[in-house]
């Protein structure tokens, strides 16, 4: 595992928005799919916070703010990227962590982990048991913590924690919220068990399918959300209020055709996917690069996702890849796509 590079690294090309938007890889060990397949030799290298990619001669390398290697934990991917943004949170401002890469690469794992084992959980019940702990040491204080699990599939809203045939959500613009959800429930939680509780349970209810790339490929992105309000006890007129929001996005894995073997409703499903992430890709590159306009209206998840991306807010890309050189081309997708890095 490397450690975060200096933010005076004179490589990156994210001056402006350095402590707002960071992006990290990280390169999960082969599995056994690949070993039968021989697919075992690796495709790429790491050195510090540089991935190298391709062949020798015509190789290329990307700068990032960190770069984990297929011995990393998952505490130490969790404190060297999550844990200034999660102290962020709970300062009031927002902050969006999304885990981005192929089907199969890990991402899930990344953010969920095995909620079974306490070693192996994944950057959200460790966030979630960090925001608790915080509001049990500060009794000076009264916490309003709500959470919402929302899916987006072929661009369609489902609310996680409703399981009737009629649910399928819209957004609508408010005029002081922003882009608002219409009637996505909100449960009122008070410990990291509860709040763990409901997202074990959005998981379960999430479309997954099977492909060639993966046994339980996610279909839909997931986005978990934590809404914090907080404010002094002795505080009458609510001058020390602070609101913030927290996305945890567990975002559908980027496909190649060839690879999953997606046919009818999955080629569909790939389809929509692949936009959506597109679209994603082009907003955070456009605040990136300090563009103009920011295309958020392109798709739903950016939509959504708007009030806690660019500005003050904390945004966190990690993109989990193979390091498989049956997976070379989709793993070099990946990393040139994402927008905090340069190539030489």
């Amino acid at each position: 595992m490397a450690a975060p590079r200096s933010r005076t690294d004179a490589t990156s090309i994210m001056s402006t928005c350095a402590e707002t938007i960071q992006v990290a890889i990280r390169v999960r060990p082969p599995v056994s799919q690949e070993s039968s397949g021989g697919g075992t030799a690796l495709a790429l290298r790491v050195e510090g916070t540089t991935v190298f990619v391709g062949a020798k001669d015509e190789e290329k390398q990307f700068h990032y703010d960190a770069v984990f290697e297929t011995t990393a934990s998952q505490l130490a991917v969790y404190k060297s990227v999550l844990t200034l943004p999660i102290k962020k949170f709970m300062m009031g401002f927002n902050v969006c962590t999304f885990c981005y890469g192929q089907t199969g690469s890990g991402k899930t794992h990344t953010m969920l982990g095995d909620l079974a084992n306490k070693e192996s959980i994944g950057l959200a019940p460790r966030a979630m048991n960090d925001i608790f702990a915080f509001t049990k040491s500060h009794p000076e204080r009264t916490f309003n913590m709500t959470v919402s699990a929302l899916e987006i599939y072929n661009e369609n809203l489902r609310d996680l924690m409703r399981d009737d045939a009629e649910n399928r959500l819209s957004l609508r613009e408010h005029r002081s919220q922003g882009v608002v959800v219409l009637n996505l429930t909100r449960l009122e939680v008070d410990t990291a068990e509860e709040a763990l509780s409901v997202l074990a349970a959005a998981m379960k209810a999430r479309v997954v399918g099977r492909t060639n790339m993966n046994e339980v490929s996610s279909r839909s992105h997931l986005i978990f959300s934590l809404n914090l309000t907080q404010v002094d006890k002795n505080d009458d007129l609510g001058v020390t209020k602070r609101e913030s929001v927290l996305h945890l996005v567990d975002l559908a894995g980027s496909e190649r055709v060839a690879q999953t073997g997606a046919a009818g409703q999955q080629l569909k499903e790939g389809a929509n996917i692949n936009l959506s992430l597109s679209c994603l890709g082009n907003c955070i590159n456009a605040l990136v690069t300090g563009a103009a306009h920011v295309p958020y209206r392109d798709s739903k998840l950016t939509r959504i996702l708007q009030n806690a991306l660019g500005g003050n807010s904390s945004t966190l890309m990690i993109a989990a890849v193979s390091p498989s050189q049956a997976n070379i081309a989709e793993s070099i997708r990946c990393v040139v796509c994402l927008p905090v890095l340069q190539s030489h």
